[in-house]
């Protein structure tokens, strides 16, 4: 049974509208730094996550917050407990490619109680498309998506890929530059599995409902399949990784 209701969501949607707005309208007025991981942030970053926090605080005050630009807000509630929520926000998935002007980035916004997902979106500006899980379904538009069966035969990957997985050159492989558009990607059927180099939970914390729901699986090179803990005491995601249908799995592990 939800927490939340048809009014959350109306106020979940706008949120998620406003931080495509702010993006695309930001976009012309770019300033930019490097952090010390050496990873790109830009003004429009910090802009999405500030708003993102004073909205949550407005209306769920007794929510934690976890965002790659301003790390952990609020008193987190210790993993498992549904006493109050974690929303987990990664401005924009795919910096690098926003600040280039490539229209293959992403906005992710995520809430759970423990490890149950409640609500979450990905906006992908540049193919004006929101994906949303809510209630059990992955939404495209508002609108129900079904489950693919059929996939194109190609596979999208981090940049590096090559450093962590022998693909054959048979195989096509796009790095595109967003975990998160990649994964929306696969859930339409568009290429066959993503490949991950490394990641963090926000990353993946509004993809994992959708990816799970609608049949994928996250696995090593070994074979063994992943759960991706939602934990904010623990954001990385060292080891790589892969992402396919289930009916896929076995296919992958040998490309692989």
């Amino acid at each position: 049974m939800s927490l939340y209701d048809i009014s959350d969501l109306k106020r979940f949607r706008s949120w998620a509208r406003r931080v495509e707005e702010i993006t695309v309208e930001s976009s012309t007025l770019l300033s930019a730094h490097y952090k010390n991981d050496g990873s790109l942030v830009t003004v429009v970053d910090e802009k999405v996550e500030d708003f993102l926090a004073e909205s949550i605080n407005e209306h769920y005050p007794e929510h934690s917050i976890l965002g790659e630009e301003r790390g952990l807000r609020g008193k987190f509630v210790a993993e498992g407990s549904n006493r109050s929520g974690l929303w987990i926000i990664d401005p924009i998935d795919g910096t690098e490619v926003y600040y280039s002007k490539l229209p293959t980035y992403a906005n992710s916004i995520a809430l759970y109680h423990g490890e149950e997902c409640h609500y979450a979106a990905i906006n992908l500006p540049g193919t004006k498309q929101r994906f949303e899980y809510w209630q059990g379904s992955v939404l495209l538009e508002n609108q129900p998506i079904d489950e693919i069966s059929v996939f194109h035969n190609n596979i999208m990957a981090s940049s590096h890929y090559s450093n962590h997985f022998n693909i054959p050159e048979s195989v096509k492989v796009r790095a595109l530059g967003s975990i998160c558009f990649h994964g929306c990607s696969l859930l339409l059927g568009h290429c066959k599995a993503v490949l991950v180099n490394k990641a963090s939970i926000w990353d993946l914390a509004a993809l994992n409902p959708m990816l799970k729901t609608n049949g994928f699986v996250i696995g090593d090179k070994n074979g063994k399949e992943l759960s991706i803990s939602m934990n904010p005491e623990s954001t990385s995601i060292s080891s790589p990784f892969f992402i396919t249908h289930e009916s896929h799995f076995e296919e992958l592990l040998v490309i692989l």
